[in-house]
């Protein structure tokens, strides 16, 4: 027995069973070196995808944008070719169709993966519009611009320029998804990388901690088999049996020591391995189930939950895949919430075993692990068993590790959740600006400290016609007008020396087609801004305002001119009335003595000349009132040819021998309603004006046609209303008239001739007539190079007017009773003689209240009343009213020098009216009596065509 114990003393010891530590180092080293090949791999395909994008896409954009401009270019060289008949730029049109066949060429090749379908088509349109365009250009040489006009607006151009855009728009499409697509990978393999790295980390962290563990429990194990078999030694010589039980029962707890060593390595390598899974989970969802799974695998359960904390509550808040009995898929409370949350603020797991609330249930196992996280509480991790005292100090650790990488890998979900919508809100601000800024109105313009453009908005195209990369790089003084470089200048400095202060100035840039635009430049110095570090010019087109302005300075400049034109017209319309009345009394009593001395020549010749001055003075105070317009026309229908054709001699003789008169009469105008004596008086004093500014002899076409007039400008700017016209043109290659006179050549009495060679009013004239007649005047001169007159007539559809044959040989006489009423003494007595040598019974008044006063005593004897109508006391529409109320079928004659009411009263009257204008002959009231006495009633009604 001895010798035996003494033998079995003298073996040698042995190692604890179980896996050795070096196994877990070595398990380390080769998830790290996985850590490093996987990282690798992934950077591997982000560096191809920066590399595709920029080696592919950005080239193809460019060459995309590219063939866009080369379009634009050739679009607009040919519209100016058409529209202006300029082939200068054909030549630059063929370069950049070179260069826009080689830029589609290389597109064709590089889009072959992106979208060879829309590079084909985008060939295709391309060279269909060279086709067209140039056919365009061929037309052109052969004059026929209407042709292709018609060629570049037509439905085959427009087809295939639709082709064009939306080829390229495909093209930017396809190039924008595989943009996208490349962001998306790249993105993915970020995010793979991230979670490489710190899957890694926390891989290599868990085998660390495995590898400790087993070490420590490894030498622990060493030391108590040492300690046991001195323990053993020391007592072999006494109590050998007792020894022997003493080593089979260490042998026993050493197996099982090794055992749940063994144990806890295998659920501490399993959960290890979960730690990918959980690196990976991405949702509370994914994050619950790998969670789940890992406890399946390592602990035995009949329930799983695991609850999120909610701080701003305090209350834990079930997820969607718990098998722990809750209030809903997202409730806010949990069956045991209060033991959750004593072991959540502990910091530790706990352990119970809870009573059931269902009755005739036994006991439960329950482990409640908190979800840690740098330090702060998520959530909480609880399994049941329904076995009581199921669950070991090792479950305890295991579900405490597992609690530490579901913390870990919320934390991560909430970072990448709150990255991804930051992100997002970056995403959307960036769209929201840049749209801002391609869509802004105005004119915006980034510089440096040197002035030099840095980037330039899309409206920069829209308002001066030029593309912003045309003017990136360049100086900001480019397209400012010279004249004001220096307030842009002044508006640079200012800004440089004023940081963050506002400054504005006004200028003028000049447009691609040559034309000038004025903008409201505001300018700020952003230079020490970080997020701008430039300065910003903002300007905005004020164009159509500064014109509306200097429209509006115009209108009120005509409106007195207009003013001042009718205070001149009433006052010369009034001389005219009173001249009028006097030369009634002349002209009258002139004729009467040429009728009484018929046989004395030396007084006949005498009475002629005063006849002749006093048709002179008649015909002054028929200028008077024609541009006054007091004048009663008397409009007819007619064709303004045959009256040009019928005054042709009248006209050569006016003009002379050393000026040639060209006539062009299109047949198809039409007609007109005028006053014939009106419009030939209109023709006769342009003539007359063409002729005085060629003193020298020269050239004097006389045209008319028809025009539909949509919008033009006539005298003065003066809109011409739309609408169909007869226009009379008057051309002449005199000296012309420089601005001034132009403004002025209107005017009553204004004449650039010498002192008493003119009286000022042959235009005034014109213009009066034109305008009474429903016209207009447009006129065109310049300085030197001749004047062009037009005279714009309304086109009407009515018939030709028959011409009233004049009454030949003498007079009827008659011996009807006559009241004669006017103010002037000197034209009653002229008018009752005149009636008088005729056979009628004449009756006088001075006003209408002794008028009614005669006709009181006289009205069954009176068959026509002849009246002035302007008188003091009562007038002569006053007198008409009244007589017209007792006797509503009484004939009456007014009489008048002017009267812009005359036509108006004899509407409003009715009757029997007709209307006599002063300076008259005794033959003119002889036929007007008889016209009046004679006719019917359905003949004398009032006479609507008398206009004033």
């Amino acid at each position: 027995m001895g010798d035996a114990t003494a033998s079995r003393t003298s073996e040698p010891r042995r190692s604890p069973k179980g896996p050795h530590p070096l196994w877990a180092l070595a398990a380390t080293t080769v998830a790290g070196l996985v850590l490093f090949a996987l990282l690798g791999s992934h950077l591997q395909q982000m560096q191809h995808v920066f590399r595709y994008f920029e080696e592919e896409n950005l080239p193809l954009e460019r060459l995309i944008e590219r063939s866009r401009h080369l379009r634009e270019i050739q679009l607009r060289a040919a519209r100016v070719a058409v529209e202006r008949g300029d082939l200068r730029g054909e030549a630059s049109y063929r370069n950049d169709a070179g260069e826009l066949k080689t830029v589609l060429e290389e597109i064709g090749r590089r889009a072959a993966a992106v979208d060879s379908a829309a590079a084909e088509q985008l060939g295709a349109a391309a060279e269909q519009l060279t086709t067209l365009e140039e056919r365009a250009f061929t037309l052109v040489r052969r004059g026929q611009r209407r042709a292709a006009t018609a060629l570049l607006d037509g439905e085959e151009h427009a087809e295939q320029q639709q082709r064009y855009v939306e080829a390229t728009a495909s093209l930017d499409l396809a190039l924008r998804r595989q943009m996208e697509d490349a962001t998306q990978r790249f993105r993915q393999h970020l995010s793979s990388a991230g979670v490489v790295v710190l899957g890694g980390a926390m891989v290599l962290f868990a085998l660390w901690l495995i590898s400790l563990a087993l070490v420590r429990r490894y030498f622990a194990a060493q030391r108590r088999v040492t300690e046991t078999l001195q323990a053993s030694h020391a007592e072999q010589q006494q109590r050998v049996t007792e020894r022997t039980a003493g080593l089979a029962r260490l042998n026993r707890e050493l197996h099982v020591a090794q055992r749940q060593a063994l144990e806890t390595a295998t659920r501490m390598q399993t959960v290890a391995h979960a730690a990918a899974e959980f690196t990976a989970a991405h949702t509370v969802e994914a994050l619950e189930r790998v969670a789940r799974d890992a406890c399946a695998r390592v602990i035995s359960f009949d329930s799983f939950a695991l609850n999120l904390y909610d701080e701003r509550s305090q209350t834990l808040l079930a997820t969607g895949l718990a098998t722990e009995p809750r209030a809903g898929a997202h409730g806010v409370g949990v069956r045991d919430d209060r033991r959750s949350l004593l072991a959540l603020h502990a910091g530790r797991p706990a352990v119970s075993d809870d009573l059931p609330m269902a009755a005739g249930k036994g006991a439960e196992s329950v482990i409640r692990s908190p979800i840690l996280a740098e330090k702060r509480a998520l959530g909480v991790i609880t399994v049941r068993s329904k076995t009581p005292d199921l669950y070991t100090p090792q479950d305890i650790e295991v579900l405490e590790v597992i609690g530490a990488l579901a913390g870990t890998a919320l934390l991560n979900i909430q970072l990448l959740s709150e990255r991804n919508a930051s992100e997002e809100e970056l995403r959307v601000r960036e769209i929201r600006f840049r749209s801002l800024i391609e869509h802004a109105q105005d004119l915006i313009t980034v510089l440096d400290a040197g002035g030099t453009i840095l980037h330039q908005t899309p409206s920069l195209e829209r308002l001066v016609g030029y593309a912003p990369e045309e003017m990136v790089g360049g100086s900001i003084f480019a397209l400012v007008h010279r004249e004001d470089e220096g307030a842009l200048s002044t508006l640079y400095r200012q800004a440089l020396a004023n940081p963050g202060v506002t400054l504005s100035a006004e200028l003028r840039l000049q447009h691609r087609n040559g034309s000038w635009r004025t903008f409201e430049t505001v300018g700020r110095n952003l230079l020490d801004d970080p997020a701008v570090a430039a300065l910003v010019f903002n300007s905005r087109d004020i164009t159509e305002r500064k014109l509306a302005e200097a429209a509006l300075q115009q209108r009120e400049e005509q409106l007195r001119q207009a003013q001042k034109l009718e205070a001149v017209g009433r006052l010369a319309g009034g001389v005219a009335h009173d001249f009028n009345n006097l030369l009634t009394a002349i002209t009258g009593n002139t004729e009467l003595l040429l009728l009484d001395l018929a046989d004395n020549e030396t007084a006949c010749s005498d009475l002629q000349e005063i006849r002749k001055a006093a048709d002179r003075a008649a015909s002054l105070t028929q200028q008077l009132l024609a541009f006054s317009r007091r004048q009663i026309l008397q409009p007819k229908v007619l064709n303004l040819n045959q009256l040009l054709d019928g005054a042709d001699q009248t006209l050569r003789r006016l003009i002379g021998e050393q000026i040639e008169l060209v006539t062009r009469y299109d047949p198809r105008i039409g007609r007109i309603k005028a006053d014939p004596e009106q419009i030939e008086q209109v023709l006769l004093n342009l003539v007359a004006n063409a002729r005085d500014a060629m003193p020298r002899g020269g050239r004097l076409i006389i045209q008319t046609q028809g025009s539909d007039v949509t919008r033009t400008r006539g005298r003065s700017d003066e809109p011409i209303p739309a609408g169909s016209y007869v226009v009379l043109t008057v051309i002449d290659s005199g000296c012309g008239m420089d601005a001034a006179t132009r403004e002025r050549m209107f005017e009553p009495f204004f004449t650039t001739k010498e002192q008493g060679k003119n009286t000022g009013l042959g235009l005034a004239t014109v213009y009066g007539i034109i305008k009474q007649s429903g016209g207009h005047v447009s006129v065109y001169s310049e300085a030197n190079r001749g004047t062009t007159i037009k005279v714009y007539l309304p086109r009407v559809e009515e018939a030709l007017d028959t011409p009233t044959p004049e009454p030949a040989g003498e007079v009827s006489h008659g011996s009807e009773t006559v009241l004669v009423v006017d103010d002037q003494a000197s034209v009653r007595t002229m008018v009752r003689r005149i009636l008088q040598r005729s056979g009628y019974a004449v009756l006088e008044a001075e006003n209408g209240e002794a008028a009614l006063f005669v006709w009181e005593r006289h009205r069954e004897t009176i068959g026509l009343v002849l009246t002035d109508l302007m008188m003091p006391v009562m007038d002569g529409r006053e007198l008409a009213r009244r007589l017209a109320a007792v006797h509503p079928a009484l004939k009456m004659i007014y009489m008048s020098g002017y009267s812009e009411e005359a036509a108006v009263w004899m509407g409003e009257l009715g009757g029997h009216t007709a209307f006599l204008q002063k300076p008259f002959t005794p033959r003119d009231l002889a036929l007007k009596m008889r016209e009046v006495l004679d006719a019917g009633t359905a003949e004398l009604q009032p006479q609507p065509a008398l206009t004033p």
